[in-house]
């Protein structure tokens, strides 16, 4: 979600086929139910300026299946309301194409995120399916943090343990000790 990572643009036509390629259903079709919920929920046709479909692209190594990227449009489903309905693999720039219908099933309005849930949705897709850290991203820990505690709220009490068993010299326990408590703290809103 963010340029230079993951880039979702507005898309009014199918993805190219690739020989790696996916879909549940065209974009005309997806157009149909769009308008169909849209109607529904607001009794309103949809306007133009309302974007309901998004391509991602993003790079991908080769190891990355369409399996894969099927798995990640489920978790993204899950958690962040936006649905999948196309997927193709591009190998000659090693890129993945991924259509995305953006419309709230409960709203009939557009998917809108703020710049730091954007910055939690590529760390998301980053870390789903293991991709390298882009130099752009370094700045990013307190999200890559929030994403760590979301998996696992016990991450930071594991790692303390870890260190003291490993018995460091008084200070660097003393740091890893201030560093994750802001950690944990962080993630859970309570500092900045």
């Amino acid at each position: 979600m963010y340029k230079g990572v993951i880039n979702f643009t507005r898309r009014v036509r199918d993805l190219d086929r690739t020989p790696e390629y996916w879909q549940s259903e065209s974009y005309n079709e997806r157009i149909k139910i769009i308008e169909a919920v849209v109607m529904d929920k607001t009794k309103y046709p949809p306007t133009k300026k309302l974007q309901s479909v998004r391509e991602g692209i993003f790079k991908v190594p080769p190891r990355i299946t369409i399996e894969d990227l099927l798995d990640l449009s489920k978790a993204l489903c899950s958690w962040y309301k936006i649905e999948c309905f196309q997927i193709a693999i591009n190998r000659k720039d090693n890129t993945a194409h991924m259509l995305f219908d953006w419309i709230d099933r409960e709203t009939g309005k557009s998917v809108y995120y703020n710049t730091s849930e954007s910055l939690l949705l590529t760390v998301f897709v980053l870390r789903f399916l293991n991709l390298p850290k882009p130099e752009i991203t370094r700045t990013w820990i307190r999200y890559y943090l929030l994403w760590d505690y979301n998996e696992k709220q016990n991450a930071f009490k594991m790692l303390l343990d870890y260190v003291k068993h490993t018995r460091p010299p008084e200070f660097i326990y003393r740091l890893t000790c201030e560093l994750t408590t802001y950690g944990e703290l962080l993630c859970k809103g309570l500092v900045k």
